[in-house]
């Protein structure tokens, strides 16, 4: 799925979640603070672990240039996942930050539970990027077995 794609989804989730719980009243001001500096902090987490995967992955051993550049798109792609989503975690955490607590419950619209729901939907995406790469993983070795095996005619 692509960048915005995945963005878009998850944005829309959160923000459906939020005027769903604002709408019924839900309101959870009293540990929201801690809350989601839990869950931005195992989101950072997450992501440099993420990164520093990506960053450790090697394609030296690859020959064959049409193999080594379905690799690359496919991490780049991965990259920019996790690199947009944990962008926009860290700026919508700022924003509920340094906003007044009144001004977050707009109408029937509940920010703080959009940003948290957001954050949570960013730990799977990064969930699911761990499995995508350890998929990337298997696939890389798989290929260089194949490689390194003699040919027989």
């Amino acid at each position: 799925m692509g960048t915005l794609k995945l963005l878009s989804f998850w944005f829309v989730f959160s923000l459906v979640f939020g005027c769903v719980c604002g709408y019924l009243g839900f309101d959870i001001q009293d540990n929201s603070e801690a809350l989601l500096n839990i869950l931005f902090t195992a989101s950072t987490t997450m992501f440099s672990v993420a990164m520093g995967v990506i960053v450790g992955l090697s394609f030296s051993e690859i020959t064959k240039r049409s193999i080594r550049e379905r690799l690359t798109a496919s991490v780049k792609q991965i990259k920019n996942n996790l690199l947009a989503m944990y962008g926009t975690s860290s700026t919508l955490l700022i924003i509920v930050t340094i906003c007044d607590p009144k001004t977050l419950l707009l109408g029937f619209f509940n920010c703080k539970v959009f940003v948290i729901i957001y954050i949570i939907c960013g730990l799977l995406c990064f969930t699911v990027s761990f499995m995508h790469m350890q998929k990337l993983r298997e696939d890389i070795d798989a290929e260089l077995s194949r490689l390194q095996q003699p040919r027989t005619n």
